[in-house]
């Protein structure tokens, strides 16, 4: 079993802003490529 510990959020933004045409997935994504990059597994 595979267990990653950390933490990382996703970006905030205005209603109908800059973030608008990112799908949810997308944006957990993101969240979690940079989680992957921060402990230094990806």
């Amino acid at each position: 079993m595979a267990v990653i510990v950390g933490a990382a959020r996703t970006p905030v933004g205005r209603f109908g802003g800059s973030l608008k045409d990112l799908a949810a997935y997308e944006l957990g994504s993101i969240a979690i490529r940079g989680l992957l990059k921060k402990l230094g597994v990806a």
